[in-house]
């Protein structure tokens, strides 16, 4: 039995009398459901799952879904019950999954966990949201749970705690689009900051001068594509008009009514640079509802070079990325630190390349 009057916390105890029985053969193959272990030792069905969770965390522990929590064998070939291989890629909103640079990154990851013998989950970053069942979404439940053997987190909307959280557990993981600052962990991430710049730039050097920017939310990503428009921008000795700089939401519609904003003020801008292709489309197509001609009277540059890019009327100018090799290289970083838990960090970072179509062109005065 647990007492509550000792000095280690509830769930230490059950994990420690856990260990011990594995170790006195007490338990064979299988532990006790929770909701045994629950009722033997007097306890919350939560302390339980805690310590459960930190056994799954150290290796001692596996889950098979439905059927029960196993003990991990030093020779599984002497085990009929497989050991789990699941990884998770946590994104903030769900919804995001319909941008197209996510079949871009899911089938970078495809191409390297076929080859792994590992199941892919999606889930979400986001706390607030539950599954119609009422069950926590939230990525650090799916990793107490044992769900999961390594995460590759997406998007910097993550809490700062929670990364901290996985790296002081020790559990494998990949920050994939952004990094943590004075911290050193598994990373893929984009030079932004290059990218606009390299984007202003170009539109500067065929003489624009009023250059919109349009951001997604206001994240790192965004914010790092800003600083590197406002930097060319400055270098130039072109003023930063703020009524210039606008937010699209990463979605059409209010990616076209951002557009239409900045189409209408008194002097419009001449040029503008969208945080992905998918705002792009949205600028063109207000652009050319509100009678303007894209590139005569504005020109227009996207992000991410998106399939849809070059088939657009005009087709795209676009700062690409090799989206595809993103998720690539995380799926392998990641498979590398599962294999090597002791290996030092790595950071991976892809550069954009201006690729020029028909949607911009030099600007007369």
């Amino acid at each position: 039995m647990i007492s509550q009057e000792k000095s280690l916390a509830a769930y230490q105890q059950l994990r420690a009398l856990i260990k011990d029985k594995i170790l006195a053969n007490e338990y064979i193959d299988k532990i006790p459901s929770e909701l045994e272990l629950a009722r033997q030792h007097n306890l919350n069905i939560k302390t339980v799952n805690k310590a459960v969770a930190s056994l799954i965390s150290e290796g001692l522990l596996f889950r098979v879904k439905g059927t029960g929590t196993f003990i991990r064998k030093n020779d599984l070939s002497k085990s009929f019950i497989a050991t789990p291989k699941n990884i998770g890629v946590a994104i903030y909103q769900l919804r995001f999954m319909n941008n197209p640079f996510y079949s871009h990154v899911f089938g970078g990851i495809g191409e390297v966990i076929e080859l792994c013998g590992y199941n892919l989950q999606i889930i979400t970053t986001n706390k607030t949201r539950k599954n119609l069942n009422g069950k926590s979404l939230f990525y650090l439940d799916v990793v107490e749970r044992g769900d999961v053997n390594g995460l590759i987190v997406s998007g910097d909307e993550v809490q700062k705690e929670d990364i901290l959280k996985l790296h002081k557990n020790k559990f494998p993981f990949v920050l994939f689009g952004t990094k943590m600052p004075g911290k050193r962990f598994n990373c893929v991430d984009i030079d932004n900051f290059s990218g606009a710049y390299k984007a202003a730039a170009y539109l500067i050097s065929l003489n624009h001068k009023r250059i919109a920017f349009m951001k997604g939310f206001d994240l790192k990503l965004d914010n790092e594509r800003l600083a590197g428009y406002k930097a060319a921008l400055q270098e130039n000795n072109i003023r930063i008009d703020p009524d210039y700089i606008t937010i699209g939401d990463f979605d059409t519609e209010k990616a076209y009514k951002a557009t239409k904003k900045l189409l209408s003020l008194p002097a419009r801008p001449t040029a503008l640079i969208t945080s992905d292709d998918v705002m792009a489309v949205a600028a063109i197509q207000a652009a050319q509802d509100s009678g303007l001609r894209v590139p005569d009277d504005i020109s227009i540059i996207g992000f991410n070079d998106m399939q849809l890019a070059s088939a657009l009327n005009p087709p795209l100018t676009t700062m690409k990325i090799d989206i595809h090799g993103m998720g690539k290289a995380a799926m392998t970083l990641l498979i590398e630190k599962l294999k090597n838990p002791d290996m030092a960090p790595r950071e991976i970072i892809f550069q954009p390349e201006l690729l020029v179509r028909a949607s911009t062109q030099q600007f007369w005065e």
